[in-house]
């Protein structure tokens, strides 16, 4: 069955009109009627098609489909699930003033079922297309403003289950802060591991810089600069020929067009092996001292 349909975006929603049946059809044979009046259709071999009729009756007409030498299958009852044939939506999105904003989802659910998107707490307006068990639904805002920022969220239920998405659509800037996964320190060694987070809504690139301890940030060493392989996915950065018995302090920068953001953590190559996840703010103290004597060296 193929419907489109609209929902308004005030809270409560008008009645739907009660039709009235007339005497002669409270009571009548059962009918059946095909899309667009088809009678015969034509398919390629191997490939699959889909026949959409409705059946009338009162009472309600039992249906049952059959045909010759074709395997035929008929929709189950299913709760709403994501349709995992598409591309799913990211659960954060970024978008410039101004700019549109469209939010498709593709679901599968039988029979069809009852949707409603919400911005926070408001119902919004929002399309809907159904075709068998096939479900898609698109929120469209033409004109990004800040009022249009925050969480969207997608109910779907039917008599079987229901399914939620919520998604964080937020104003474009630089990228999240990478989060390190694994330092690991030999001797002479440091093998650095951390996880790609979200870009901000540009394309962003990553470059590692140390430095150690001890000569206050006067050798600063940098990594060429790494592409993006997408969100949650891991990058790794290893590096040899450092001093034995030294703390290194080791910075993550990923930027992009509107800016950058950094993740720094401690390296001590005085043990064999030593994995150190430590927060940047721990060391404030003398990564402000490197950067203050980086400033002075620059500017003289």
């Amino acid at each position: 069955m193929t419907k489109s349909v609209s929902r308004a975006v005030s809270p409560h929603h008008d009645e739907e009109p009660i039709s009235v049946l007339r005497a002669d059809q409270w009571s009548n044979n059962p009918e059946v009627r095909f899309e667009n009046n088809v009678q015969e259709l034509y398919a390629i071999e191997g490939e699959n098609i889909t026949v959409k009729c409705w059946a009338y009756g009162n009472p309600k007409a039992m249906v049952h489909w059959e045909a010759s030498n074709v395997e035929l299958t008929v929709p189950e009852d299913g709760g709403p699930r994501t349709d995992y044939r598409y591309p799913s939506l990211p659960s954060k999105i970024a978008v410039a003033f101004n700019d549109s904003l469209e939010l498709t989802v593709r679901l599968v659910a039988f029979p069809s079922p009852l949707l409603n998107w919400y911005l926070l707490d408001t119902k919004l307006n929002f399309s809907m297309y159904v075709l068998g068990s096939s479900v898609n639904t698109t929120i469209y805002v033409p004109k990004v403003q800040k009022t249009y920022l925050g969480r969207y969220t997608l109910n779907a239920i039917n008599n079987a289950g229901s399914h939620i998405i919520n998604i964080n659509v937020v104003e474009k800037g630089k990228p999240d802060r990478p989060s390190v996964l694994n330092l690991l320190c030999g001797s002479t060694t440091a093998k650095i591991v951390w996880k790609v987070s979200f870009d901000g809504g540009e394309r962003q690139k990553f470059q590692v810089h140390y430095w150690a301890d001890d000569d206050n940030g006067a050798q600063m060493n940098k990594s060429k600069y790494l592409d993006d392989p997408g969100k949650g996915i891991s990058l790794e950065y290893e590096t040899k020929g450092l001093r034995e018995k030294t703390v290194y302090f080791f910075q993550i920068i990923a930027s992009n067009s509107l800016g950058s953001s950094t993740t720094t953590i401690q390296c001590n190559t005085t043990y064999e092996y030593i994995g150190l996840l430590k927060r940047y703010d721990e060391y404030e103290p003398a990564y402000r001292a490197w950067s203050e004597y980086h400033r002075l060296s620059v500017s003289s």
